[in-house]
């Protein structure tokens, strides 16, 4: 299964991708309307803010957040290392902290496996039943320890069954194991969810596909 999913540059890699751009996002929603608001208006409110208020630490988090979302800077690489310190900052001033640790964490993904892990797994002690810290962590460790990967993808399944990219990322594990049945129901669960969700529809379009060509004479 692997050669036939390696053409595309291998579901890994695509669902590693897709998960940390929907984790960057996920913080967004604690935030009240007016402060999303603000969030479009630039990082200057928030720098503004930590300026007035050098203590308040959801200050430096929605600054990194402001900085992350500012999409007329096309240079992602420079985003991820301005917002990185204004993260460590508001976790820093606010240990039990759980959306900054989990929004750190999300951004080390690639860069820093051992602080990412570190942080996502704080973030998820402080907030067992919260859907997107599980994501995360899940997401998280599918390289580098499956077995854990598959407990904290389930278990965000399990709390927002509508999460598209959990569902996605399980399945993804499951097939890389073999199961190709339970990771099929999750595509397909994933894509009654959203019907155009890329990956869910090439991967299962792809098992299929080989089904089919298994299976002919």
């Amino acid at each position: 299964m692997q050669t036939d999913f390696g053409r595309h540059g291998g579901f890994w890699e695509q669902s590693v991708f897709a998960a940390l751009i929907c984790l960057l996002a996920i913080p967004l929603t604690l935030a009240s309307a007016a402060r999303i608001r603000d969030y479009r208006s630039g990082e200057s409110i928030w720098r503004d803010t930590i300026q007035k208020a050098p203590a308040n630490p959801r200050g430096w988090c929605n600054c990194a957040l402001a900085v992350l979302h500012d999409d007329s800077n096309p240079d992602v690489a420079g985003r991820y290392a301005a917002a990185e310190p204004l993260l460590a900052t508001a976790v820093e001033l606010k240990p039990d902290y759980a959306a900054a640790h989990q929004a750190l964490g999300s951004l080390l993904l690639k860069s820093d496996p051992v602080r990412s892990r570190r942080h996502l797994e704080e973030a998820v002690r402080l907030r067992p039943r919260n859907a997107p810290s599980r994501h995360a962590l899940g997401t998280m460790l599918l390289r580098i320890d499956p077995i854990a990967a598959e407990r904290h993808l389930a278990a965000a399944v399990e709390l927002d069954p509508r999460s598209t990219d959990s569902l996605v990322n399980l399945a993804n594990l499951l097939l890389a194991r073999g199961e190709t049945g339970r990771a099929l129901e999750l595509y397909r669960r994933a894509l009654a969810v959203d019907p155009d969700h890329p990956l869910a529809r090439h991967n299962l379009d792809a098992v299929q596909r080989r089904a089919a060509a298994e299976a002919s004479p």
